[in-house]
């Protein structure tokens, strides 16, 4: 049985704070969805981030850190779940820019809870305090990345929190992930583990610049797409628990027995990942060279599910030029699309074996226009989105496809929901576009949207 979901609806008049619900609306747990603007201005502070939430009442609210500062990028990751188990959405929110202490750049989680009144900050989670493990070092990032677990009445919450720039002795920039524990309750009591590359669940050596925690899919998949794997520094690499009922991960790459492709420099191998049937881990490289095309990009799956759900070997792979199987792609392979950039996935009926998965291509021209962007659907029959296809105008730099949120399964229609990022939309104000029963677009409406926000860079919801 698939979960159900909860539909994000097209929302009306933008208010600053959370505006009342009509009476017949107010006793209904308000479904979320959160749109990170890490590029926003507050005051004289360039860059401190906002994080906008659009409430399916019809409500809107603006999120920001209290004692905010230049930099600190806050709403690049945000990840919707419910931590108290009150049915009430809650929401955490990245600010990998974040200074703790004297340690610049950081990075802090934040973490706000759920209520009728819309979200208020409950805890900030930062390493080396209040059962995070760290300590908090300078440059880390701490809160790039993000992966949510909801838990139930038996099991607690669960966070991973990527931090790739934190340093593993001499290796700069080797990374870092944090899985924390949040258990059920009005004020959870954090704790966690810390993995690095030389972690001996990890079973592996830090190098300098592989960047573990770029991108995460909960606690079993770990990318580091700037592993550099033999000799082909930025090939990428990924860590993936085959078996649950042990700590162990294996390292996968393209140079993986099996895996389609070859491990060459600045592939990125695992810079976005996802988890669909039937092929289990999909896994982004979009740095991916196709013949002579530079970044043209691909998608890498790792394999059909053991009878954990767990991939348990390489799978087929997707390129702009493919076929099949799940093809055809929509497009064509061009230098510069970064196919596999962001991916997402949803089923298309309660009892299907497949999933229908989406992968952006934020690099994709569109005629002359450039960099427009563009998201293919893999076991969708060859179908594509594009903002001229659903909602808005197609411009150059718009980078639809940067990020992307998808679900089903709400009402008996099982008609997918879908949210697609075009950070650059609008000279880098950023847009986002619903598809639902129809399209249409969002730009920032508590506020005002500026050149250089990127509404849209980080996207989540409950879809599903």
């Amino acid at each position: 049985m698939r979960m159900r979901a909860i539909p994000v609806v097209a929302v009306a008049a933008a208010l600053s704070v959370v505006a009342p619900a009509a009476p017949a609306l107010a006793l209904t747990p308000p479904t979320i969805a959160a749109i990170g603007i890490p590029g926003e201005d507050l005051g004289t502070q360039p860059d401190a981030g906002a994080v906008e939430v659009r409430y399916a009442d019809g409500r809107h609210q603006i999120l920001y850190p209290s004692g905010y500062h230049a930099g600190d990028r806050f709403g690049t990751a945000v990840a919707v779940l419910d931590v108290d188990g009150d049915s009430v959405s809650d929401l955490v929110v990245g600010a990998p820019g974040r200074d703790v202490g004297t340690a610049a750049d950081a990075g802090a989680v934040y973490l706000y809870r759920g209520s009728s009144t819309g979200l208020h900050l409950w805890k900030v989670l930062t390493q080396g305090s209040g059962g995070v493990p760290g300590p908090a070092q300078a440059g880390a990032a701490y809160g790039s990345t993000l992966f949510a677990y909801p838990g139930s009445s038996s099991t607690p919450a669960s966070l991973t929190v990527g931090a790739p720039r934190w340093d593993v002795g001499g290796a700069v920039d080797a990374g870092a992930v944090t899985v924390l524990s949040l258990p059920r309750s009005g004020d959870p009591t954090v704790s966690g583990t810390i993995l690095t590359e030389n972690s001996p669940e990890l079973g592996s050596s830090a190098q300098a610049g592989d960047r573990l925690g770029a991108a995460v899919q909960g606690s079993w998949a770990l990318g580091a797409p700037g592993r550099t794997v033999n000799g082909a520094k930025g090939a990428g690499a990924v860590y993936v628990r085959i078996d649950p009922k042990v700590a162990a991960y294996t390292m996968v790459s393209q140079d993986t027995p099996g895996m389609p492709g070859t491990a060459e420099p600045g592939d990125g191998f695992g810079s976005a990942l996802d988890n669909a049937a039937p092929s289990g881990l999909w896994i982004g490289v979009p740095g991916e060279d196709v013949g002579s095309l530079a970044d043209a990009g691909m998608v890498n799956t790792f394999g059909d599910t053991n009878e954990d759900g767990i991939p348990a070997e390489p799978g087929p792979a997707y390129t702009q030029n493919s076929t099949g199987p799940g093809g055809p792609v929509a497009g064509s392979a061009e230098a510069g699309d970064r196919f596999g950039a962001a991916l997402a996935s949803y089923p298309p009926s309660e009892d299907s074996d497949t999933d229908v998965v989406l992968i952006g291509a934020p690099g994709e021209d569109l005629g002359s226009i450039r960099d427009a962007g563009m998201v293919d659907e893999i076991w969708g029959g060859g179908a594509s989105l594009t903002e001229a296809s659903t909602a808005g105008i197609e411009e150059t730099g718009d980078r639809f496809g940067s990020s992307l949120v998808a679900g089903n399964g709400f009402d008996v229609t099982w008609n997918p929901r879908i949210m697609v990022g075009a950070p650059g939309e609008d000279g880098g104000a950023g847009a986002v576009v619903v598809v639902s029963h129809g399209a249409t677009i969002w730009k920032q409406v508590t506020g005002a949207p500026e050149s250089g926000d990127r509404y849209g860079t980080a996207l989540d919801s409950r879809l599903g």
